[in-house]
């Protein structure tokens, strides 16, 4: 079975249960595919960061999984694209100059523009034209468009409320949020332990 069939048979799986869930809210459809688009390219982004420290922690469980991240990572740039796409066309018509000027829009766009750069880099081609140091130095951006997203998913969520302020689907994405930042930081020391040691 293919690799790249698995991961993405595993994020159609994903939002099949999205769908469920969101089925049962009540907002219109454009508003309840707006938010599913946004919590899945959330939860896929944290995961494509979540991987990379669990190799460092667990290597002999995890560090087979780490030929999976650039998968997650486009599937999750294709998911924000779309809920960028459809937030433009309904709430601000594409006018660029309304949509920073509302509360928490502005991190989701300028993580999106890295999130792109990030992609079109993703190419096997285009990483080999660059260079590896070039590319590694590029994609050390994912972080920033990471906190950016964490910063707009945050701001943005609302209800119905269930878990402070957050329906569930939210709330255990904004908990992913947080597992990435932790695994982040742990995979980070322990690097730094290792070189000084």
């Amino acid at each position: 079975m293919s690799k790249t069939f698995l991961v993405f048979s595993s994020i159609f799986i994903l939002i099949i249960f999205s769908l469920i869930f969101f089925s049962t809210l009540p907002f219109s459809f454009t508003k309840a595919a707006i938010k599913f688009l946004g919590i899945i390219g959330f939860f896929l982004l944290s995961l494509s960061l979540i991987l990379g420290p669990l190799a460092v922690l667990w290597p002999n469980m995890f560090l087979k999984y780490l030929e999976f991240r650039k998968t997650i990572g486009v599937a999750a740039f294709l998911f924000v694209a779309g809920h960028l796409y459809l937030t433009m066309q309904n709430y601000f018509g594409w006018n660029f100059s309304k949509a920073v000027a509302a509360p928490g829009v502005l991190p989701g766009i300028l993580g999106f523009f890295i999130l792109t750069i990030l992609a079109i880099t993703s190419f096997d081609k285009i990483a080999s034209f660059l260079g590896s140091k070039v590319w590694k130095f590029i994609h050390y951006f994912n972080y920033v468009a990471f906190i950016l997203s964490f910063i707009h998913f945050v701001l943005k969520s609302a209800g119905p409320a269930q878990i402070f302020g957050f329906n569930y689907l939210e709330f255990i994405a904004i908990l992913f949020g947080v597992l990435a930042i932790f695994l982040q930081l742990a995979g980070f020391f322990i690097r730094i332990t290792k070189k000084s040691s």
